[in-house]
Formats: structure tokens, C-alpha cells, sequence
């Protein structure tokens, strides 16, 4: 549960023990990543995905469904509201089960048309 070794995707790494986070958003669909307060992030511990979405601080349970993240459970989230933010609903986007494929520092997420390309820095 939550255990990413071994999952890969064509030319991607197999070994996958090292991920953890947390990685930055760089683009949706090739596009620029949305103008946010903070940076989008994504982080991997244990059975729980974390981050922050620009604005607000997030949390959700997860698993691995052979190369898929399947979320386990409702997502938390802080409530802060946000002037001047691009909304970037990351629980919405996990929610949709996206495959995963780690290439040395850079993490991409792909599900329903879309594709979130992060960086650990």
C-alpha cells in the first residue's frame, strides 16, 4: 500500500524507491503552470499523498493500482482563502486515478486528457 517501487512506464525508471517529494508543478497539458500564491506541490509518504495547491495545504490517502495512483479516501484540505490565485484542485485531479511515470527528477501525472508534469527541485 502506497509503495512505489517497481511501478514504471515506457523509459521511465523501474526504481521508484526514492520517490517521495516534494515535486513542483512545471505544466498542465504543455502549458505554463497556473499563476498560484505558492507553488503546486506534490508529495508521496508512506500511504498518504500531501502538498499544497497555491493556496491551501491538501491531503488524501492513496494506493497503487499497478501504475495508478487510486485515491482511498475523501482529501482534506485547509480553507484560507486566496486572492489572486489560479485554483489548481490537485484532490479533483487524483481523484481521477492518473498513471504515474518518474523520469530522473521529473514526476508526470496523465489522467482524463490531461497531464501535470512536476519537478523535485
Amino acid at each position: 500500500k502506497g509503495n512505489l517501487e517497481g511501478v514504471a512506464a515506457a523509459g521511465a525508471s523501474t526504481d521508484l524507491s526514492a520517490l517521495k517529494g516534494p515535486y513542483t508543478l512545471l505544466s498542465i497539458n504543455g502549458g505554463a503552470a497556473p499563476k498560484t500564491n505558492r507553488p503546486v506541490t506534490i508529495g508521496f509518504e508512506k500511504d498518504r499523498i500531501f502538498g499544497s495547491d497555491g493556496c491551501n495545504n491538501y491531503n488524501v490517502m492513496y494506493q497503487l493500482s499497478g501504475a495508478q495512483i487510486v485515491t482511498t479516501g475523501p482529501g482534506a484540505s485547509t480553507m484560507m482563502a486566496c486572492i489572486d490565485s489560479e485554483e489548481v484542485n490537485v484532490n479533483a485531479f487524483l481523484s481521477l486515478k492518473p498513471t504515474i511515470t518518474l523520469q530522473g527528477n521529473k514526476l508526470t501525472l496523465q489522467a482524463d486528457g490531461q497531464v501535470w508534469v512536476l519537478e523535485a527541485k
